[in-house]
Formats: structure tokens, C-alpha cells, sequence
């Protein structure tokens, strides 16, 4: 079910406007009718002639497919870019389009539930949804479409199941005030709150740390099973791991500043002589002091206490802190979660019972093959919720040495892992009657997925930007095998505009009195399919007031109004010899060069005009001495 086109009355900055997602139509929604300020009737046309839409069909038929997918029903079916300014609404636009179908899928959409009581017309290639308050009138589509005015979910299941689609929302922003509560939502927002929950975490007392800190071990896990899929990791186009390795933080700041701080604490000695040591004993010694931190700055115990506590016997030694820990706890009502006594025995029991024969370690690491990662050993020690944090993780390539992976290629990392659990792994929903299930995408024939990913690209260095929509094309029919995908990213970058050619773009503005969205006009827009990157930047669209930082710009100016002046002095000539010695762009910086030149002339000019009047007086002087010399 291919999302064709969108019209929404009234949600955040968007009203009244209409959206076309394929290349292949032109839809056009004309209100005529409203009562009390919402519209009830309207004329809905497809404005695209049949013959053109004849010729597109043929050219965009494998356009945005891989050479596994072409000439079959698979792959990718069409790619959209929305894109605009900041506060143009391309992200209210994704929004809407996940409350639609992502929100309801397995329930009644509660769109009609937001502030705005939205009225919309959802349009895809398989039916047209409406509000019910609204009445399409000259309904004129070349495509027969079946027209309902029920709930999205009743529509959906009396569709064929072959029919059957799934949308996934993607975004790595973070949005405080965002809740979501469906599963094939992707974003980093949804994915805090089911880490939360998945390690327990306790939000009121620990807040959006403890959210942080689960999801970035959820993320771990996924990327591990995304790796352990060889098909697919040799899809990633940069440098992939083989192994994990735990790397025991023995050396963080707090143990640093204890040790620094108090010469008399009872385990600085071994704090410095951890290498003598196994890695059992180094992971009781790190929670030993770890808890003796904890002890001393959030409960006031003092380095004499805890000597008196801790002994040579460092389990014994947890369990003696935990006791007073613990009391201390209720006698505040308090909590915590990555310490909680609980958890820490629980992770006591497991590391002491704990078998590393079978295993790659020394005194302070334990190393495990990926490919065989299949026992419950790595995640009892690092990703369980009974874990407890004196592990950082390490990626090792095949030749045992660590990869040093890359913000973008993090990223990169993270949106095709996220991507690959969500067809691969089961998910909790909520069924049509309200209670919990759970779902594997295989347990419904679903043969079409639309995935909106929201700025997805943001933070990407400028050569994966390049690169970023092949990577999507290439990998996600791979990750999606044998289903229809339609893509609809939003997005700052020129780089993704130049991939895409104008009719599958949709051009954002915001306007300058009201603020509201306006979709930009595509006969006013220029081609941008493998346009250079400059001359999309030119465009007043994507860049205004040119292309120069406007602290350069401003400095810039600073010349151009001193060089503008009749006459200036030393220090100012040499003020603006230094900002053009510094200018990088060429014509500017020679342009600029030529007046300082004429100013200078100007001030040669200036000196012989001076020069040749003073050697006229001299001339005088010379003058009346030799006519008294004569007398």
C-alpha cells in the first residue's frame, strides 16, 4: 500500500495543505464546503496525464531497485525526500504520516484524539482513507480505488492479507515530550521508554540517564545480531568486527580521585597492582570500590569505616558494604538502580559461579567470537538487566585488533541494526480488543513496508552523506527480503536532493507572516538529480544570503565599508590587508585585493601630489634667495 498523497487540515505548523508522495500522480484537494471552520466537502482530482503517467510507469519501475530486485515485484518502490528550512514542518509531516499508520495499525488511529482534531485524506495505491467528516465530492481517480469512511484498522483487514503493509518509523532524535507506544517504531525516543522497561530501570529516581544508559546496551545487542548475519555484514561498506571484547574500566575518574584523594584508603594498593590479578578478582575488586564510592559520596561514609568494612575477602567485603548500603537506603527511601543491593548480590552470584575455561581472557578483558556468540555468558557480564556497569565494550577485527568506528559510521551502524531487528525479532503489540500479543513480522503475510526515516542523515560526515541513500538502497532490500518498500526520508542535505530527481522531493517552506507550511511548487523548483552540490547550495531554497559563515560575511563587510571610504589610515590598511590575506573564496579575495590596491595608489598619489608641492615651494624658496644673493 504505497502512500500516494496526504492532505491535513490542521496539525501543528501544516493546514490545509496537500502532499504528493509518487512521481507517477498529481493530486489536488480543493475544499468547498466548511462548517465552523472545518471543511466537510471538497473535490479531490488527479491532475497527472494518462499518457505521461504511462511513460513514468515504465521508467520508474526499477529505478531505485538493486540488481537483485530489478524486473520483480520486490525492492525498493519509490523513494521521497521531504526537505526545507528549519521550522518548515518536514518533521510535523513525518510525524503525522507514523500517528496515521504506525500508531494504527493494530488499533483505531488516534489522530482524532490530538489537540488539533485533524481531519486528513490518506491516499495509497490499494484504497483511499478520509475522516469521516469529510465528503469527497467529483471524485475522479484513473486508478479505482475503494473509498471507506470507516477505521483505518477495518480497512486493513479487509484488504487480501498479501496486501497487508507495515510502516516503520526511524528517527535518532531525542524528543522529551514524545511518547510512543507501538513497537515498529524506531526512533531513539520509543526505544529509551522498552530499554527502560526491558532493564527495569527506574526512571523517577534515575531519570534519562539510566534510559541512555539501557538503550546504548539494547543498541549493542542489535548490532551484534546484525554482524552475525554474514550476508548482510558484508553489506556495510566500511571496516566490520569479528569480535566483542569486554574491557574492564578499572582506571575511571572516580577511582582516580579516591585514590589521589585518600592516601590511607585500605584498597588504593591494589587499585595499582590490578594486573597481579584474575579477572574474577579484578571485577569483585572494581565493584568493591565502586560501592565504596558510592558509600562515600552519596552516603557519607568515611575511609575509616569503609577500611573497617573491607577486608582481603573482597565478596565478603561487598556483601559487609552492601548491608550498610542497603540500610542506609531505606533509611532515606532511596534508590538506585545500577548499585541496587539486589541486583549487586544477583551479579555476585553469577560472576562467582561464573566458567571463563572456554574463553579468550586475561586480567583485565574476555574476548568473544561474534559468529558464536550464542551462550548466556556475554550477557549476564555485559547486557542483562542483573549486569551492573564495570564494562566498557571494545570492537576486534579478524587480525585482533580494535576498530575505531566513526560517529557517521556509528550511525550508520545503528539505523541498519535497529532496521534488521525489526524484521528479525518478535514485538509486544496491542491487538484489536486490547490485549498484549506478540508478533514476528513472518506471522502475517505482509508484502509492503514503509519506512520514514526522520533526518536520518543528520550528523554524517559530508562523504557519507554521498553515500547515504545508495546504502539505504542497496541494504534494505537485503534487510527486507522479498517485500515492496516505499522510503520517505526527511532532510537538510543537498547531497540526498542531488540523488533523487525533483518529482520525487517534496519542497518545504515556511512562510514569512504565519510561519505555516507551504509545499513549494515543482514547475518553480530546478532539476536535481545529479546536480552538483554547489549549485544546489546557489539555490535560494536550500541556502539564503549565500554561501559564506555570517561571522565571515560579517567581517567581510567590515572591509567593504572601510575600503568604501575616502581616505584611510595605516592601522586600517593593514586591518583589511589581514582579513583578504585570509579569504578563501578566489574572486572575493581578488576583488577586494584590487580596491585595497586602488586605495593605495590613492595614497601614492596622494604623496607625489604632495611631493610635487613642496618641491614647488622649494623652488620659490630658492627663487627669492638668489634674487637677495644678486643684490
Amino acid at each position: 500500500m504505497e502512500l500516494l498523497y496526504l492532505w491535513i487540515e490542521d496539525y501543528k505548523n501544516i493546514y490545509r495543505q496537500g502532499f504528493n508522495f509518487s512521481p507517477l500522480y498529481d493530486f489536488e484537494f480543493t475544499p468547498t464546503k466548511e462548517v465552523d471552520g472545518k471543511v466537510i466537502e471538497g473535490t479531490l482530482i488527479d491532475k497527472m496525464n494518462p499518457t505521461e503517467r504511462e511513460t513514468k510507469e515504465k521508467f520508474y519501475k526499477d529505478f531505485f531497485k538493486d540488481d537483485t530486485t530489478k524486473n520483480t515485484d520486490y525492492g525498493i518502490t519509490n523513494v521521497t525526500a521531504i526537505v526545507g528550512e528549519n521550522g518548515a514542518g518536514k518533521s510535523s509531516l513525518a510525524e503525522i504520516i507514523r500517528l496515521i499508520r504506525v500508531e494504527g495499525i493494530f488499533e483505531p488511529s488516534p489522530i482524532t484524539g490530538t489537540e488539533a482534531k485533524t481531519e486528513f485524506i490518506f491516499i495509497t495505491n490499494d484504497f483511499t482513507y478520509h475522516s469521516s467528516k469529510i465528503n469527497l465530492l467529483n471524485y475522479n481517480l484513473t486508478q479505482k480505488k475503494t473509498e471507506v469512511n470507516k477505521g483505518l484498522l477495518e480497512e486493513i483487514n479487509a484488504l487480501n492479507t498479501s496486501q497487508h503493509s507495515l510502516t516503520v518509523f526511524y528517527s535518532d532524535i531525542i524528543d522529551f515530550n514524545w511518547r510512543s507506544r507501538n513497537d515498529f517504531d524506531l526512533s531513539t525516543n520509543n526505544l529509551l521508554q522498552k530499554s527502560a522497561q526491558r532493564h527495569e530501570t527506574d526512571t523517577q529516581h534515575q531519570g534519562i540517564i539510566s534510559e541512555i544508559n539501557a538503550l546504548k546496551r539494547d543498541d549493542i545487542i542489535r548490532q551484534i545480531r546484525l554482524f552475525k548475519n554474514n550476508f548482510l555484514r558484508e553489506q556495510i561498506p566500511f571496516n566490520t568486527p569479528r569480535k566483542i571484547k569486554l574491557v574492564f574500566h578499572h582506571r575511571n575518574t572516580s577511582v582516580i580521585h579516591l585514590e589521589r584523594k585518600y592516601d590511607n584508603f585500605v584498597l588504593k594498593e591494589k587499585l595499582t597492582d590490578w594486573n597481579n590479578s584474575d579477572l574474577k578478582t579484578n571485577i569483585f575488586l572494581h565493584l568493591l570500590t565502586s560501592l565504596s564510592i558510592i558509600a562515600h559520596n552519596f552516603f557519607a561514609f568515611s575511609i575509616e569505616e569503609l577500611n573497617n568494612i573491607i577486608s582481603d575477602d573482597f565478596v565478603e567485603s561487598c556483601n559487609n558494604i552492601l548491608e550498610a548500603y542497603d540500610k542506609s537506603l531505606k533509611i532515606r527511601n532511596s534508590h538506585s538502580d545500577d548499585m541496587n543491593p539486589k541486583r549487586v548480590k544477583e551479579f555476585i552470584h553469577i560472576i562467582t559461579n561464573l566458567d571463563l575455561k572456554d574463553f579468550e581472557y586475561n586480567s583485565d578483558s574476555i574476548s568473544f567470537n561474534l559468529d558464536s556468540l550464542d551462550n548466556d555468558i556475554f550477557d549476564k557480564l555485559y547486557l542483562s538487566p542483573t549486569s551492573l556497569p564495570i564494562f566498557d565494550h571494545e570492537w576486534i577485527n579478524n587480525k585482533n585488533q580494535q576498530i575505531f568506528l566513526s560517529t557517521g559510521e556509528l550511525a550508520i551502524l545503528k539505523l541498519l541494526a535497529r532496521l534488521y531487528e525489526s524484521f528479525t525479532h518478535r514485538f509486544k503489540i496491542i491487538s484489536k480488543n486490547g490485549e498484549n500479543a506478540s508478533l514476528h513480522i513472518s506471522d502475517v503475510q505482509l508484502n509492503y513496508i514503509c519506512l520514514i526515516i526522520d533526518e536520518g542523515e543528520l550528523g554524517l560526515h559530508p562523504q557519507w552523506q554521498k553515500q547515504y541513500l545508495k546504502i539505504l538502497l542497496e541494504t534494505l532490500p537485503k534487510i527486507f527480503p522479498n517485500k515492496q518498500i516505499q522510503l520517505i526520508l526527511t532532510s537538510h542535505s543537498p547531497f540526498l536532493v542531488s540523488d533523487l530527481p525533483k518529482e520525487n522531493v517534496i519542497f518545504l517552506e515556511k512562510e514569512d507572516t504565519t510561519g505555516l507550511c507551504k509545499v513549494s511548487k515543482l514547475d518553480s523548483m530546478k532539476h536535481t538529480f545529479g546536480a552538483n552540490i554547489h549549485t544546489l547550495l546557489t539555490d535560494s531554497f536550500f541556502m539564503k544570503g549565500g554561501l559564506v559563515g555570517e561571522f565571515a560575511q560579517s567581517k567581510i563587510d567590515d572591509v567593504i565599508k572601510l575600503l568604501d571610504k575616502s581616505k584611510l589610515e595605516k592601522e586600517e590598511i593593514e586591518h583589511c590587508e589581514m582579513i583578504i590575506s585570509m579569504i578563501g573564496e578566489p574572486i572575493v579575495k581578488t576583488m577586494l585585493r584590487k580596491l585595497l590596491d586602488s586605495k593605495r595608489l590613492q595614497k601614492v598619489d596622494e604623496h607625489d601630489d604632495k611631493i610635487e608641492r613642496l618641491e614647488k615651494e622649494l623652488r620659490k624658496l630658492r627663487g627669492l634667495v638668489n634674487r637677495k644673493t644678486r643684490k
